[in-house]
């Protein structure tokens, strides 16, 4: 019997239904509450019941307050959508984790004029990356994960727990020793040298040679990821 007498719901789903939440975390068991709508004639009668346990706030989950969902309805209709320039453009540098941000169709050195990169850097990711980034660091990129087939770049940082850490990002149209510098540039800008013992990357030359070109010392220790040397592998 599920616990608080909640009904544990059974039939299909039809167009239009809502579909149900993820699998609560505690095994065996369903979170108690419910909601349940009867509208009369000339009444509405609800009953429900507000505790819940074992599921998680997950922010699909999580209602949008009416006067964000009227602010942001109103932004859209008057054609004002989000915009990355204007945020690139904030003076608040607390507030603003874009360190570069260039378009295709503008100059910026020694990028071609069709190139495009952004780099976000927050303030928690440069502490991280200045308090962690002495023993060991990894660069790797994904590739055409997007329509645009623009690559996404991450600097990753072992924190306290023994963890990955994402320190910073790189979004650009190509991945070559020409960006990977002018990435790593920027971010010395914002951090200053970048020392590390072990430096992962794959086996592309473009990540070590522009990381031995902008920070020092140089690390003692260049590892490959473990996945590649397996795609290397089979490839062989």
């Amino acid at each position: 019997m599920p616990l608080g007498g909640a009904e544990q719901a059974t039939e299909p789903l039809t167009r239009g239904s809502r579909p149900p939440r993820r699998q609560r975390a505690l095994p065996d068991q369903y979170c108690p509450s419910f909601i349940r709508t009867v509208a009369g004639l000339n009444y509405i009668d609800v009953t429900y019941c507000k505790t819940h346990l074992g599921d998680q706030n997950e922010i699909r989950f999580l209602p949008i307050p009416t006067t964000v969902q009227e602010t942001i309805a109103g932004k859209i209709e008057s054609g004002i959508p989000p915009n990355v320039k204007r945020f690139a453009q904030n003076p608040n540098k607390s507030l603003n984790p874009i360190i570069l941000y260039k378009t295709q169709g503008t100059e910026y050195f020694p990028l071609e004029k069709d190139d495009f990169m952004l780099i976000i850097l927050t303030e928690t990711q440069k502490a991280v990356l200045e308090k962690f980034s002495s023993e060991k660091q990894c660069i790797d990129s994904t590739h055409g994960t997007n329509q645009y087939s623009f690559n996404l770049t991450t600097i990753i940082v072992i924190d306290e727990f023994g963890e990955g850490y994402s320190a910073a990002f790189c979004i650009s149209s190509k991945i070559d020793e020409v960006h990977m510098t002018v990435f790593l540039s920027k971010i010395k800008e914002a951090t200053g040298y970048l020392t590390s013992n072990v430096f992962m990357s794959d086996d592309a030359p473009a990540f070590w040679n522009a990381w031995i070109k902008i920070m020092s010392p140089i690390p003692k220790f260049h590892l490959l990821c473990k996945c590649h040397i397996e795609n290397n592998r089979r490839k062989n």
